[in-house]
């Protein structure tokens, strides 16, 4: 029960504030994911209730929400000497009480609260879970949730007030279907209220008060009062920190331009978004975008892809940019992404191909060569997703292996920490989101290129257009395979291309495939991890067609 607890505690804290993401994906990887992906979790039902009142949280959020507003923000010594006092929290607290802990305007219990947070001892290279505790102010007449969080040598502490706004109570009867009476119950409890007061307050018998906390907590899909202060905290009052997003860089010379893009009508209806850039009349070539860094190239890409003669033809999978959804109760949705393809290319008069695939990307480009491979004159797979063993598996990163876990056993997980991941990029900006994904020393250098970085924000903006949705679209599509079923589809020459730090070990996943298949190669490439295609992209160019002349 008490990991249980862990559990329901972090997904709330998440729910506040996405920058805690790092935190809960390991801990929850700690208490869920640890073993190999075909081996569900238990606790996994028990939270559907809770993820799903959390998403629809983050769901209901308006990305144009002010994020200058600021989250009073405290770091506290072990001594409980306040160390760093944000603007807001001196601003909230005054100056001279954010001297220590024993002069802030919190209860007996809070601070104690806080006190065992600090004793508790950091075990080395672990990070505590995120804790949320209620807190009554010794100076006004309201309530704060304070989220800790220990580190090496001392505290983080983040205080929101626990308000009541009118939004708060049209979304409870809007997302949840409570009526007019149960929100104003849930008002009142929200301040501390027991049910006596409560049915004094309101005039009803304490059994019909009891009635509506009920039909409350059913329809909320929570089971205590903490639960729905949390809940309440989530609709009225995030906060947003002292962060905020940053100027992108000039994307002016970026790739694909909006003169690029268009739209093709496919035979069911559906809207297919695609770009076409490089060669007026270069050789084509089809390139699937990745799901992170979407189809952005930086004009010095695209400059040296014209000089070897080539054009890009780059669609995007379902739910990408202006691309529709497939239809509900599609069967076999990989064999419709790629009709789609092949489609687009029947449209612009190309009967055979070469595939430039990234990450994703590549289900869809295994997929084309297995079912035409007439129309597939090689592929070019850079990070690609390759099928696994448990110890690779161990040694993911705890946020892929996590999403690893959850798309084949807890789809709402999955859902939930790509909405977060979305938040995280809207109210932090694409520069720290893209810092906070790409961990390798190589790819952080790399994204001190101006160029790259407006390359990798601009596409991304075509793949996050629909929210969340395209990555929900990716973990339908793709398949689980194993070394030797993937082998079998590779009738074309293809080419598997790594980044020699890249963590997530696909260089001897690919090593596997290779060798079992005489059409595979793997290429391993210096000085670069996941973004190794904008650290080599002429070697990968090379690849496709290499120059000549």
């Amino acid at each position: 029960m008490e990991k249980e607890q862990d559990l329901i505690q972090s997904i709330y804290a998440t729910t506040l504030d996405p920058a805690q993401l790092d935190a809960t994906v390991r801990h929850w990887v700690e208490q869920v994911a640890h073993q190999m992906i075909t081996q569900p979790s238990r606790e996994d039902a028990r939270l559907e209730g809770h993820l799903n009142m959390a998403f629809d949280l983050l769901e209901r959020q308006s990305p144009d929400a002010d994020v200058t507003r600021a989250t009073p923000v405290l770091e506290l010594a072990e001594t409980g000497d306040v160390r760093i006092a944000n603007l807001a929290a001196q601003q909230e607290f005054g100056e001279r009480q954010c001297l220590h802990l024993d002069a802030l305007p919190f209860d007996a219990f809070a601070r104690s609260e806080v006190r065992r947070a600090l004793s508790e001892r950091l075990p080395a290279g672990s990070a505590t879970p995120v804790r949320a505790i209620l807190a009554e102010r010794s100076d006004l007449p309201e309530r704060l949730l304070l989220t800790v969080q220990r580190n090496a040598d001392g505290l983080r502490l983040c205080a929101s007030p626990v308000a009541w706004t009118p939004a708060v109570g049209t979304l409870l009867q809007d997302a949840f279907g409570l009526t007019t009476s149960e929100s104003e119950v849930a008002r009142l409890l929200s301040r501390g209220w027991n049910v006596e007061r409560v049915s004094e307050s309101r005039r009803t018998s304490i059994a019909t008060v009891r009635s509506q906390i009920r039909a409350i907590y059913s329809k909320t899909g929570i089971s205590s009062l903490p639960e729905l202060v949390h809940l309440i905290v989530g609709l009225g009052v995030i906060s947003f920190g002292d962060d905020v997003a940053p100027t992108p860089p000039d994307a002016a010379n970026v790739y694909p331009r909006a003169r690029d893009r268009a739209l093709l009508q496919l035979a069911d209806g559906r809207l297919l978004d695609y770009a076409v850039f490089g060669a007026e009349d270069g050789e084509p070539v089809l390139y699937l975008h990745d799901e992170i860094c979407g189809d952005g190239w930086t004009a010095a890409d695209v400059e040296m892809l014209t000089k070897r003669g080539l054009k890009i033809i780059a669609p995007l999978r379902p739910s990408y940019g202006r691309t529709q959804p497939l239809p509900p109760g599609t069967n076999m949705p990989l064999r419709q992404v790629a009709e789609d393809v092949f489609a687009l290319l029947d449209e612009l008069g190309i009967a055979r191909v070469p595939v430039l695939a990234r990450v994703m990307g590549n289900a869809t480009a295994f997929y084309l060569m297995a079912t035409q491979p007439d129309r597939v004159e090689r592929v070019v797979s850079v990070c690609p997703p390759l099928p696994m063993d448990d110890e690779t598996y161990a040694q993911l990163n705890p946020l892929l292996r996590l999403m690893m876990y959850a798309s084949v056993h807890n789809p709402t997980l999955a859902r939930f920490v790509l909405k977060v991941r979305l938040s995280f990029l809207q109210r932090y900006g694409a520069d720290r989101f893209l810092r906070t994904h790409f961990h390798d020393p190589h790819d952080q250098a790399l994204l001190e290129r101006r160029d790259v970085r407006a390359a990798i924000e601009h596409g991304s903006k075509a793949t996050t257009a629909k929210g969340y949705q395209g990555f929900l679209s990716d973990l339908a599509v793709g398949e689980r395979f194993t070394p030797e079923s993937l082998a079998a589809r590779l009738c074309r020459p293809v080419t598997f291309v790594v980044g020699e730090h890249d963590r997530n070990h696909r260089k001897a996943r690919a090593a596997a495939v290779v060798a079992i298949s005489e059409n595979a190669q793997l290429v391993e490439l210096p000085d670069a991890s996941e973004l190794v295609f904008y650290r080599h992209t002429q070697t990968i160019l090379d690849l496709v067609k290499p120059v000549t002349g």
